[in-house]
């Protein structure tokens, strides 16, 4: 999921804002706008199930989506971070798990990679400091 800020706020989406490719990062990625929010941010939940798919759509369809000037980004992605980094930009900030190896219960390895309402809130907010500086 990816937190987007801009004039309108910060997009939170599978992808862009918050952007998740679907799973469990749409709960999340839900459950942090509206954690968001409370701290006085807009933020939106984009979903991005397929990249090729996404870049087979028009130049404008895919900036209405991700709009350009939405700098501050959080992509949510239970795998590698690396095919986010095309939609993430100078500000965007991944939350993922770039590594193998582990093994125990899924939602206490959730919660140890980071994918929890807190952890995504710190990262959107690092990502919205991010595009202020740039």
């Amino acid at each position: 999921m990816e937190v987007a800020a801009g004039p309108a706020g910060p997009a939170i989406a599978t992808g862009v804002g918050l952007a998740e490719r679907g799973g469990a990062g749409g709960e999340v990625a839900e459950s942090t706008v509206a954690a968001i929010a409370a701290d006085g941010i807009a933020a939106r939940v984009v979903s991005l199930p397929c990249f090729e798919w996404f870049f087979e759509q028009d130049e404008d369809y895919r900036d209405a989506v991700i709009p350009p000037g939405v700098r501050a980004r959080v992509s949510i992605e239970a795998g590698v971070a690396m095919p986010w980094y095309q939609l993430l930009g100078d500000a965007g900030r991944p939350v993922a798990i770039d590594h193998f190896g582990a093994s125990a219960d899924g939602d206490l390895l959730m919660t140890e990679y980071g994918f929890t309402v807190p952890n995504i809130v710190a990262t959107a907010k690092e990502s919205i400091d991010a595009a202020k500086k740039g």
